[in-house]
């Protein structure tokens, strides 16, 4: 399956824990569009921190496609970032599922028909596959790593699967 992934989304908070393994595992194949690629290969984008560096997101199973110009792009545009848009377009245009974390973004998702999949689906996801234990130790990694979630929203994610 091939997938779009936008730039604010679980591939930046996956990298910065050390899991992007799961992006590949769920999901195989995964497209973002150029602009994508710009944003989470600039450090200035990235989760450094003291303890981690920043590295450039390069992976077989990433493929870098561009999104053609057109008049709903520039709508898009003056509302969301170039990663996200590009990325919602990209999906429209293949029929593709779009991993997406920014709320802005995936309410405009939902609206134009899309279902997004943000960084927690895709733990569940690797739960119910058995490919993690426990999503838990992860969530707490991703915040770590300065990925904000509500804490309603972990709450209800934990307890949605078990663990809690």
């Amino acid at each position: 399956m091939s997938t779009v992934i936008s730039n604010s989304s679980p591939l930046i908070g996956f990298s910065a824990i050390g899991r992007l393994d799961l992006i590949q595992r769920t999901f195989g194949h995964v497209l973002i569009p150029e602009a994508v690629e710009r944003e989470v290969n600039t450090p200035a984008k990235s989760l450094a921190t003291p303890t981690r560096s920043w590295e450039p997101i390069r992976a077989d199973w990433l493929g870098v496609v561009c999104v053609k110009e057109n008049r709903d792009l520039a709508i898009l545009r003056e509302s969301l970032g170039a990663g996200e848009t590009e990325a919602i377009m990209l999906a429209i245009e293949r029929g593709l599922p779009i991993l997406l974390d920014d709320l802005p973004a995936r309410k405009t998702a939902v609206r134009l028909k899309l279902r997004p999949i943000g960084s927690l689906g895709i733990l569940a996801k690797c739960k119910y596959a058995g490919v993690i234990r426990e999503a838990k130790p992860l969530v707490r990694n991703l915040q770590d790593a300065g990925i904000f979630y509500a804490k309603d929203l972990i709450e209800g994610f934990l307890h949605k699967i078990g663990e809690i």
